[in-house]
């Protein structure tokens, strides 16, 4: 099933608030959200105004429009390690980092 805008943006930020290692409640306090308005948007179940989508972004260290476009740029196998990783906590992200890094040999 194709995912409408609103979801694609949804994942755009999660992908965005994961790989800077932050949980939905440290990108609510930095964006000047609510951790349950960011769950809802992550999910695709808000509608998101271009000013928050500012807002997030910049808390996010990101350009909104970077965001989106290097989430849409990913291929399915970086989108399915994400998706891997979503709902794990950020010490088991961060452990994970480490043994990928070890296995493609970077530090």
């Amino acid at each position: 099933m194709k995912k409408n805008t609103l979801q694609e943006i949804g994942q755009a930020i999660r992908v965005a608030r994961l790989n800077a290692g932050l949980t939905q409640e440290d990108l609510a306090e930095a964006s000047g959200k609510e951790r349950g308005y960011i769950s809802d948007v992550e999910r695709g179940g808000k509608n998101v105004t271009i000013r928050t989508l500012d807002d997030i972004a910049e808390a996010l260290s990101m350009d909104a429009l970077d965001m989106i476009q290097l989430y849409r740029s990913q291929d399915e196998t970086i989108a399915a390690v994400v998706a891997l990783l979503d709902g794990e906590s950020v010490e088991e992200r961060k452990r994970l980092l480490e043994i990928l890094k070890l296995i493609c040999g970077r530090k």
